[in-house]
């Protein structure tokens, strides 16, 4: 019994931690009351998309693209 409700403090405390900065709960190794695509869908906003722009940055750098008429860019439209 006690332990049991030890876990549920440490789960909703886990769960205010991953409200206040923005986290995903499925990183705190909490569920998302069975809906794997919300946690795939912050998993790609908040890790992917984030790396595919710094990629893109880096490559239309790397090469000297201008942005305007010659850029690289990730399609990431599969993935919503």
């Amino acid at each position: 019994m006690l332990e049991a409700a030890f876990s549920e403090i440490r789960n909703r405390t886990y769960e205010v931690v991953a409200m206040g900065f923005d986290v995903p709960k499925h990183r705190l190794g909490l569920n998302d009351n069975g809906n794997p695509l919300k946690s795939h869908q912050m998993y790609l906003n908040n890790t992917i998309a984030q790396d595919a722009r710094r990629l893109e940055f880096k490559i239309n750098q790397l090469f000297g693209f201008d942005g305007m008429k010659t850029f690289v860019e990730f399609d990431l439209d599969q993935f919503n």
